[in-house]
């Protein structure tokens, strides 16, 4: 993080989703040629400065979308405004603290599940407040999964916790493996674990839970001792769309249900609140 403002962009859209973007003392240039961040298919270019407690963006070139109007020269803007350029979008924020790279560190490690790599659930429910709005705002599908290995617990009195704990970090890795780089990755709990996806409706997301489900269920993974142990995983699908309001407990609590109607007909299934549970 730059400057003792510590204003920052994040990306909820384009080639680097959750992503942070420092904005620095001289100022930082998106769009297309020569900018500090190139955006393809963007039709205008900007610069972003900051001063003491105001930030401006100044068009360059062409115009940029802020909070869904077209600007086309200088325009103040503050924390929480949505800025898109072609198909990306950004929202300011602020942090008051200034970050060295031993407390950016931390910050990841803060912000991480050691295990999997993934989110944790703070860091989950950051992220996804942010793109849970913006999905509102704009009107379109999303989709939250929860996958949990079938019979954990037996696992883990059968073969112990070292053991259980390959396992999970085995199926974070298939997970993030065949995730697009935008869906939401969390450790929810034990072998849960949260996948939220963007612009996904009931069929891709039911679709996705199901191919992971069989990648899974097809893989050997094996410990630290090279004990190898074939699972299966059960998947609680939940999709909004067209909805004026919600939460990202009750999203949860949803995906949460169908999981555990997927575990009530013997697991190794995918449910939808929805559909009817796939095989």
């Amino acid at each position: 993080m730059y400057g003792p403002q510590g204003y920052y962009l994040i990306c909820v859209e384009g080639q680097e989703p959750g992503g942070l973007i420092a904005i620095p003392p001289k100022g930082l240039t998106l769009g297309i040629l020569d900018c500090n961040i190139n955006i393809p298919d963007a039709t205008g270019k900007c610069k972003i400065n900051c001063r003491g407690d105001s930030v401006s963006l100044n068009v360059i070139s062409g115009t940029v979308i802020v909070n869904d109007i077209h600007v086309s020269s200088q325009k103040i803007i503050s924390v929480k405004n949505i800025i898109k350029l072609g198909s990306s979008v950004f929202i300011l924020d602020k942090n008051d603290e200034l970050y060295s790279p031993d407390e950016e560190e931390k910050y990841i490690e803060a912000t991480t599940d050691k295990l999997t790599g993934a989110f944790n659930l703070r860091a989950f429910e950051d992220h996804t407040s942010i793109e849970i709005a913006y999905a509102l705002r704009h009107n379109y599908p999303i989709s939250l999964i929860m996958i949990e290995i079938d019979y954990y617990q037996t696992i883990l009195h059968s073969y112990g916790e070292g053991h259980g704990l390959a396992l999970v970090k085995g199926v974070a890795e298939i997970i993030t493996k065949s995730k697009r780089e935008e869906d939401l990755l969390a450790r929810f709990g034990g072998s849960q674990m949260l996948l939220f996806m963007r612009d996904s409706d009931s069929e891709m997301s039911v679709a996705f839970a199901e191919r992971l489900r069989q990648k899974i269920q097809n893989l050997a993974i094996i410990d630290d001792q090279n004990k190898s142990t074939t699972i299966t995983v059960s998947a609680g699908v939940s999709t909004f769309a067209e909805s004026k309001s919600l939460s990202l407990a009750s999203f949860i609590c949803r995906a949460k249900e169908a999981l555990v109607v997927a575990q009530y007909h013997g697991g190794n299934r995918t449910h939808h609140n929805d559909y009817e549970s796939i095989i």
